[in-house]
Parts: C-alpha cells; sequence; structure tokens
C-alpha cells in the first residue's frame, strides 16, 4: 500500500513500512529533520498500539547519482527512537539490492551466486542420479 503521510513523506508499508522522500541540495538537513520528525510520530503511534522500532534493524540509504551525491554533506545519518542510523551500501527491497548509485552492482553479485549455487546443485543430482 501506498500513502503519504502528516509529514509529506511518502512510504510503502508490506511486511515493514518504508519511508522515502526526494532531497533537494540545499535543504538536505532541513529534510532529513522532517524525517526524524516523521519517525517520532511513528514511533509514538508504535507506543501508543503496544509495538515497539527497532533501531538495530532500521536501515537508511540515500540514492543519487554520483555527481549530485558530491554536492551532499559528508556525514549523513538519521536518529530513529534515539539512536543514529549511518546511511549504509545497499538496500534489499522487494527480493531487489539497490545501491546508492543505483548501479546494480550488489544485486548482480547475489543473483550470480544464488545461480551458481543451483547448478553446483543441479550438477550433484545429476551425478547422484547417473550413478544410480
Amino acid at each position: 500500500m501506498r500513502q503519504e503521510s502528516s509529514h509529506n513523506i511518502k512510504q510503502h508499508q508490506y511486511a515493514d513500512t518504508q519511508l522515502f522522500m526526494a532531497l533537494t541540495s540545499s535543504y538536505v538537513l532541513a529534510q532529513i529533520s522532517t524525517l526524524e520528525s516523521c519517525l517520532s510520530s511513528l514511533q509514538a503511534w508504535f507506543c501508543a498500539n503496544s509495538m515497539s522500532m527497532n533501531p538495530d534493524k532500521s536501515i537508511s540509504i540515500l540514492f543519487a547519482t554520483s555527481q549530485r551525491a558530491q554536492l551532499l554533506p559528508d556525514q549523513i545519518s538519521v536518529n530513529v527512537s534515539g539512536m543514529s542510523v549511518p546511511l549504509c551500501n545497499y538496500v534489499k527491497i522487494l527480493g531487489a539490492m539497490l545501491d546508492p548509485r543505483i548501479t546494480l552492482s550488489q544485486h548482480t553479485k547475489a543473483v550470480t551466486k544464488s545461480c551458481f549455487y543451483h547448478i553446483r546443485a543441479l550438477k550433484q543430482i545429476c551425478v547422484v542420479h547417473s550413478l544410480t
């Protein structure tokens, strides 16, 4: 389900909640503050409904082209439940591994690794089957 929160931040809800927003290079810190305000409201809602957010399982990522990334501050992190969550190198969304520059290199590595594993498993099945 795709919705827009009262903080004007778009979100997706599956088994977890994903918040996303477009950043402009001149207002990055103000926009991150808005995101943290939204997270604070989300945490309050969770508490009111006997749930909690786990900052240890929270991740944040910033997608940008190489040129755009150079215009952004070096150290960006998001405050989740009082803990600072730094930007990560990739995020897995619906099975696709996305990296900050959207090169899909992490996803390609994961798919290749999985394919080689299954090919080796099939080879073992063929060898066992030919021996019987």
